[in-house]
């Protein structure tokens, strides 16, 4: 689910962050600006992903990587919509953007969730 989460970031930095001036093409996100740590933790977030798929760590802290890349990811997006670059108005994107973040924030309180449960004895 994070995985999937990240993604969706990075699918998002397709299309334009913003509209008019900087980040207002396609691939434009991955320019300096807010974009850039939100997309560049999404890709971060994904490559740690598969990583951990391919081979098994210590499961917390995958949970707590999921968590906080999520978190930088989609607080950058959401930064990128209220303070785009100069001479230029947000776009809808960043709201993919942050969804995506949230797709991964989930799986990683699912991951953890898991973790706790996982810990409890049966009745």
């Amino acid at each position: 689910m994070a995985a999937a989460g990240f993604a969706l970031v990075l699918v998002a930095s397709i299309f334009p962050w913003s509209r008019f001036g900087d980040t207002s093409g396609y691939l434009e996100a991955w320019r300096v600006g807010w974009s850039l740590p939100a997309v560049g933790a999404a890709a971060a977030g994904l490559a740690f992903a598969v990583m951990a798929w391919r081979r098994p760590m210590d499961a917390r802290l995958e949970a707590l990587a999921y968590a906080a890349l999520a978190v930088v990811s989609g607080i950058a997006a959401y930064l990128h919509h209220h303070h785009p670059p100069p001479l230029s108005s947000p776009s809808f994107t960043p709201f993919l953007g942050i969804a995506g973040a949230a797709v991964a924030l989930l799986g990683a309180v699912r991951k953890a969730a898991s973790l706790v449960a996982a810990r409890r004895p049966l009745p």
